[in-house]
């Protein structure tokens, strides 16, 4: 299992099945054998698909109302999605006129994915309170964590079962345009902590979200 939401489902529907939590688990050592780009702009980064339309506008909007822009930081938006989402997003990056600093890439290899995480000043993943986000754990926050760089997300769903705000992760409020801005604000102006939860979160990562953690007791749950 990965999340108590689940755990409770489950057990409403048979108290005694056997079960094992385990969340989305990663290789680390690929990432640890990966190096980040030498990059001459800083910039924030979002991994996700196009069907979540809502979450990347709500980004955006971060963005445009954070003082990146002042500072001279880019966002760089990864997606995956048909060229008609791609192409409503890009209209809406025009409509707010950040086309100069807001980039849509598409169709990366996995190892210029680790790239760009890598050398990311913050990693962003806003989550929902919603049924959809209550009842799942991103997969992208495993690899973020093995990253080295600092999270930016909500407080929905598991992500308080793992993190704690300001030591291993920046968590706003759900659905809070000013508390995700001000997170996006503080590790700008705060690059020492932001290193230190970015490693925090690492090692949080790695103990958690490394499939060697778990060897041994999926072997012992199949197994009995």
């Amino acid at each position: 299992m990965i999340i108590h939401f689940l755990e409770n489902h489950l057990k409403k529907i048979n108290a005694n099945k056997p079960t094992i939590k385990i969340p989305p688990i990663i290789d680390f050592s690929y990432f640890d054998g990966v190096d980040p780009k030498k990059v001459t702009t800083p910039f924030f980064l979002f991994c996700g698909s196009a069907a979540y339309e809502d979450i990347i506008k709500f980004i955006i909007e971060v963005y445009i109302n954070s003082n990146a822009k002042l500072k001279n930081y880019e966002l760089k938006l990864v997606i995956n999605g048909t060229l008609d989402q791609l192409e409503k997003l890009n209209q809406f990056i025009n409509e707010n006129r950040c086309h100069e600093n807001v980039e849509i890439l598409s169709n990366l290899s996995y190892l210029d994915l680790v790239n760009l995480y890598k050398s990311a000043w913050a990693l962003l993943i806003p989550i929902g309170n919603n049924i959809q986000d209550q009842a799942r754990f991103p997969f992208k926050i495993c690899e973020y964590t093995a990253s080295k760089r600092p999270i930016i997300t909500s407080d929905s769903g598991a992500i308080k079962e793992y993190f704690d705000d300001g030591l291993n992760a920046f968590i706003a409020k759900t659905d809070s345009l000013d508390d995700f801005t001000r997170k996006l604000n503080l590790v700008m102006d705060q690059k020492k902590l932001s290193n230190r939860v970015g490693l925090n979160g690492y090692r949080l990562g790695k103990m958690l979200f490394n499939y060697k953690t778990y060897s041994d007791d999926l072997k012992n749950f199949i197994l009995s």
